[in-house]
């Protein structure tokens, strides 16, 4: 008699196997099947949907992952968690003609093409407001009381010590509908985000821009579900955690320069929590650590700063990737040279592979110091808005651009002489008085870089994609206008 071959009689790695090539929504149908191959599909159904999950700052969300911390099997396979701190732009307080016109801006957003989209599919009528607005309400004061009362410290803590092979934590600010236009891998979910869509008729959870100011609730929201994640670290029963990445926003790399930051002047940890968390960061040896921090005028908070260049001090030796965005603005900037001239003489980057740094200001001496740490070993490195000072610049624009040129001459020569790395990027360089300069790639669409992506004022360097070593490419440039500003109401330029 031919025996005859049903799922219930295929070993589980078959099973899995198969699965392995079922779309997420499709296993859960898959796995209704029968109680077999409910149970032969669990460890691939736990390692497509719980590895790596996004959870919003709501009591749905919260009640997930206490689920998952609850399961025997599922908890072991959780490899990440991202909070996704803030809601609705940090727009707390709408009444309802505001919330329409926030809501119709976001559904136009959902798509690629927002001019595309039907007038019916983005504008809200009264009706469906009707509906939405007491759900906008009503999320907005569960999702505050879940931050503030301590029940998200409470349960990060709890699953610091339940999930036993977590290897990343950190914030992120993007939803998973539009993971695929932001480059954002297809493994992370956000549970519970649908539901929150259709009840409240828009996507609550992406920023309008990406860069827009931050709004009445954000800056303590986004704090203190950080501070939650650095504390659940040095709870008991955390001790066997052994995380590898950090991040305050996971915005993907091509998006660096549009990172939403941390305000640390929200920042609620004491003196003694620091020390622990410090100490707790530098026995773990991490591999990723992502910070990004936002400045806004009449912050005054500099322990903070300093808290924050500790933490990379003490994990520089083990990175492997580092990326440190910071948004000055005229009290930032103080804070931002500071930060900078401490790590220079402070962090050792001895195994770093891949460096971005943006929004910093530094003068010619610290910037090499800091990467002369990283030159063995550096193979990609990305530095957007970079500020070179000195002590004491001079008044005149004309003067200003002239030295803003010959500072960064100074730091690609010895770019040139110590560095070799197999990618590099440099955009929207400055010098002192903050006055641009722009860069002119003469290898541009000929041997050294990309032909289109190497636009003016973008330098671009790819050693697969060149025939000249990186101390030819970068010998080359030149600097095509050198842009400035002075006490007036006009802008001026200076051309080589």
């Amino acid at each position: 008699m031919d025996l005859q071959i049903t799922l219930d009689t295929l070993p589980s790695e078959v099973v899995n196997r198969i699965c392995s090539y079922i779309s997420p929504e499709d296993l859960l149908c898959f796995r209704l099947c029968c109680r077999a191959t409910a149970a032969k599909s669990l460890h691939q159904f736990g390692q497509r949907c719980f590895a790596y999950n996004r959870f919003l700052v709501t009591s749905k969300n919260m009640a997930i992952l206490e689920a998952i911390a609850q399961h025997d099997h599922f908890r072991t396979v959780v490899r990440g968690i991202y909070i996704v701190p803030a809601l609705f732009e940090g727009r707390y307080s709408m009444d309802q003609e505001q919330y329409r016109q926030w809501a119709s801006q976001s559904r136009a957003r959902r798509t690629l093409y927002p001019s595309r989209a039907r007038r019916d599919d983005i504008e809200i009528p009264d009706d469906k407001l009707r509906e939405y607005y007491p759900a906008y309400k009503e999320a907005v004061a569960d999702h505050l009381d879940v931050v503030f009362s301590g029940r998200l410290r409470e349960l990060l803590a709890y699953c610091a010590s339940r999930f036993p092979n977590l290897s990343s934590v950190g914030l992120s600010h993007y939803n998973a509908e539009r993971q695929d236009i932001l480059n954002i891998p297809r493994r992370l979910h956000c549970p519970g985000w649908k539901d929150l869509v259709s009840r409240v008729g828009c996507d609550p959870a992406i920023p309008w821009h990406i860069t827009s100011p931050f709004r009445e609730g954000d800056p303590n929201v986004r704090a203190s579900a950080f501070t939650a994640l650095l504390r659940a670290l040095i709870t008991p029963g955390a001790e066997d955690l052994a995380l590898q990445e950090l991040t305050t926003c996971q915005t993907p790399s091509k998006f660096v320069s549009s990172c939403s930051g941390l305000v640390l002047g929200e920042l609620d940890l004491s003196s003694e929590e620091q020390e622990l968390i410090l100490a707790r960061l530098e026995s773990m040896k991490l591999d990723k650590l992502h910070i990004c921090i936002r400045d806004f005028s009449g912050q005054k908070h500099p322990e903070y700063y300093s808290f924050m260049n500790q933490v990379v001090a003490r994990a520089a030796p083990t990175l492997s990737e580092f990326r440190s965005m910071r948004s000055p603005t005229h009290e930032g900037y103080e804070y931002a040279k500071q930060q900078i001239s401490w790590l220079a003489h402070h962090a050792s980057f001895s195994q770093l592979n891949r460096l971005e740094l943006g929004g910093i200001c530094t003068t010619v001496e610290d910037f090499k110091h800091l990467l002369s740490t990283a030159a063995a070993t550096l193979r990609n490195a990305r530095f957007w808005d970079i500020y070179l000072r000195v002590d004491n610049p001079p008044v005149a624009s004309e003067d200003c651009a002239r030295l803003g040129r010959r500072l960064w001459r100074e730091m690609w020569n010895w770019m040139g002489e110590n560095l070799d790395p197999s990618g590099m990027t440099m955009t929207f360089l400055h010098g002192p008085g903050h006055g641009g300069v722009r860069i002119s790639d003469r290898l541009h669409g000929f041997k050294g870089t990309h032909p289109i992506t190497n636009a003016s004022n973008l330098a671009l360097y790819l050693k697969h994609r060149s025939h000249v070593s990186f101390k030819q490419w970068i010998s080359q440039l030149r600097f095509e206008k050198l842009i400035f500003k002075y006490s007036g109401d006009s802008d001026a330029e200076y051309s080589e």
